[in-house]
């Protein structure tokens, strides 16, 4: 086999020039292009990748190099031209739904969110991840700077937890089939089954909690007994006065926690006496 030496940014690196290695033509490109970050992402999937197999031919860029290669992967760039060029070789696993995804109707190339020509991609990374997404999401990184909210800052989640950017079937990029089933695949102890149902649990968490976060505890949309009372009367309530006349803010039931301060189980009750959720 024959092998040439390249050095980039300190890093001795090897090119297999023969036949069953990496292509040999990729030597012309490596002529100019031969920073730290190109050599580093050379062998691209180990699958002898050439330059020109994302690049196009680009014939008049070796010849002339000031004129730009035949593909050129730009965030302005056509989503549709780059995106086949990627979906060529990344046409399976989460990515089959893409052309009906909503980054797929938005026509967003992949170069919007990948770096290609990089050690490690950020919106592979854990703490990376979200401020390649919030790039373009403004509303939800406000939302993910609230005080109550989810660990994605943190790298303990990631929005890839939950949506699936590549394509899905369901609403909002969801990678399970409902909002529910997406929540309760970390907290489980809210799935269920439940001998008494809260009907709202089982119909969509997000009735009741903000998914990227809240100025309220545990992601609530408002606080009880409001919450509560957008489907629950509070007529002949502790949460009335006797006649009826106006909300008893002040009633020690309503304090602190409000309607949870007697109904804790508002998630489900397995308990023979939790017909009212209260234990």
């Amino acid at each position: 086999m024959n092998y040439q030496g390249v050095v980039a940014g300190g890093i001795f690196v090897i090119l297999l020039l023969a036949s069953g290695g990496v292509k040999a033509a990729n030597s012309d490109c490596l002529e100019c292009h031969d920073s730290q970050e190109t050599m580093l992402s050379f062998f691209h999937g180990a699958n002898e990748v050439q330059c020109t197999d994302c690049h196009g031919p680009s014939k008049e860029h070796l010849d002339r190099p000031r004129t730009p290669p035949s593909i050129v992967f730009t965030d302005d760039g056509e989503g549709d031209v780059l995106n086949g060029t990627c979906l060529a070789c990344h046409d399976n696993g989460g990515r089959v739904h893409w052309e009906s995804g909503a980054h797929g109707d938005a026509n967003v190339a992949c170069s919007g969110c990948h770096d290609i020509h990089v050690h490690k991609d950020r919106v592979l990374g854990d703490r990376t991840q979200m401020e390649v997404c919030t790039g373009c999401h403004r509303d939800v990184q406000v939302q993910l700077n609230y005080p109550s909210r989810h660990p994605v800052k943190e790298g303990k989640t990631e929005c890839s937890s939950c949506h699936a950017p590549h394509g899905s079937t369901t609403e909002s990029l969801l990678k399970k089939a409902s909002v529910t089933d997406t929540c309760t695949s970390c907290h489980r102890e809210k799935r269920g089954p439940f001998l008494f149902e809260h009907d709202p649990v089982t119909e969509n968490c997000d009735l009741c909690h903000k998914p990227h976060g809240s100025v309220l505890p545990s992601l609530l949309v408002a606080r009880p007994p409001f919450l509560c009372q957008q489907c629950h009367l509070a007529a002949g309530h502790p949460s009335r006065l006797p006649d009826g006349s106006r909300l008893a803010v002040n009633d020690q039931i309503l304090m602190a926690k409000g309607c949870v301060n007697c109904h804790s189980q508002v998630h489900g009750s397995n308990h023979p006496s939790g017909a009212r959720l209260t234990r």
